[in-house]
Order: C-alpha cells, then sequence, then structure tokens
C-alpha cells in the first residue's frame, strides 16, 4: 500500500526509488557549497542503497522533494530516529538543491 504525502502548490514529497540514484547524485554533487560543513558531501550507490532499506524500517524515513512543474528533484527530509509510543518524535534533517530551494511554499 501505498503512503498518502503531501501535496503543495509547487512541490510534493514521495519516497525515493532505486531508478532516483543518478539525480540525487548530481543534486548533492551541485550543492556541495551549500552544505559545506552541514552534512557529508559523499553519497555512493551503496549510500544510497543503505538509505532504501532504512526506509523500510520504523525509524528512519527518508523524502524527495519534487518540483511539481517539472518532477525534478528539488531536495530531500529525512525523518530518524523515529520514536512512535507516548512520546513522539524524531530528528529532522534536509538538504536543498539551492538556497532559493529553501523556501517552497509561501
Amino acid at each position: 500500500m501505498t503512503k498518502r504525502l503531501p501535496k503543495g502548490k509547487k512541490v510534493y514529497l514521495r519516497e525515493p526509488t532505486a531508478e532516483d540514484f543518478d539525480e540525487l547524485d548530481a543534486l548533492y554533487k551541485s550543492s556541495r557549497r551549500l552544505h559545506r560543513g552541514l552534512v557529508s558531501p559523499n553519497f555512493s550507490p551503496e549510500d544510497f542503497g543503505n538509505l532504501l532499506i532504512r526506509n523500510k524500517g520504523g525509524d528512519h524515513e527518508s523524502l524527495l522533494i519534487c518540483v511539481r512543474e517539472t518532477d525534478a528533484i528539488a531536495g530531500t527530509i529525512t525523518l530518524s530516529q523515529i520514536f512512535r509510543k507516548a512520546f513522539q518524535n524524531s530528528y529532522l534533517g534536509s538538504k536543498y538543491r539551492t538556497k532559493r530551494d529553501l523556501i517552497f511554499e509561501k
């Protein structure tokens, strides 16, 4: 069963698939300067495979932020260390293509 994910006027979220590696790799390489000192610039097929595996567990979820107009990947959002009991909590991480992409919806 596919999850219903939020869709905005300009962007939507979707789960990554194996076919997304090349586009994500290019996105991460193009945004290294923006993310310098904040996140690891390295991204390999093995890293991506591990991400897809972690997404199947209950305590990690990575989603792609896609532009509605073009379906291009504009960034990623990751919820990690998800706690789903009485104390619901997680850590949020994100990566974007450019500073302009930091604000999607008004």
